[in-house]
């Protein structure tokens, strides 16, 4: 989908990269050596034969906030690969991605010099397991294995959307009703 090579720092905003296929790494986002800034993207159904369907990672540092990364496959970090890679998340829903291996949601490589920071995310519904590795909870986010949904409701016309999760709820600006809530 898109290669981010030695020492560049692309921005990608409000992209959908989807049903992309690596022979490697990296389905959807692949990061060498390259910083990019990940905001507002829907990153799914992609695929990499080793690491990273979503997203992989090497002696990367990426941003990425507001993106959700969902139905990705790989043998290792369905919806994300992390080695000697910082990766920064921030407000997104990573769910729905398969590892056959590790990491079904973050696969983050055990070294104890590089930790992955997430907040405001939510991490649900991944297979085997949502991050395997360690990471830095950096505050308000949901990691578990089924993902906690229920209405959202918004001013606007009296809008409501039953199943969402209150992350994606927040981010839309409406109000979320509570787990297992619906509009009626």
């Amino acid at each position: 989908g898109i290669y981010s090579y030695v020492h560049s720092s692309p921005t990608i905003t409000g992209c959908i990269i989807s049903e992309n296929t690596a022979s490697l790494e990296g389905g959807g986002v692949y990061c060498q050596s390259g910083n990019p800034t990940i905001t507002d993207c829907t990153i799914s159904g992609n695929e990499a034969k080793n690491n990273g369907g979503g997203i992989c990672g090497f002696d990367s540092n990426p941003s990425i906030a507001d993106c959700v990364i969902s139905g990705n496959t790989a043998l290792r970090g369905g919806g994300a690969y992390c080695k000697n890679s910082n990766f920064t998340i921030t407000g997104c829903i990573i769910s729905d991605n398969t590892a056959s291996s590790e990491g079904g949601g973050i696969y983050q490589y055990d070294d104890e010099s590089f930790n992955s920071i997430l907040s405001d995310t939510a991490v649900c519904g991944n297979d085997p397991d949502q991050i395997y590795g360690t990471w830095t909870e950096d505050g308000d986010n949901t990691v578990q294995d089924i993902c906690p949904t229920g209405a959202c409701c918004s001013s606007f016309e009296d809008f409501c959307v039953p199943g969402v999760l209150e992350v994606a709820c927040l981010q839309w600006g409406g109000q979320w009703l509570g787990e297992a809530t619906s509009c009626d």
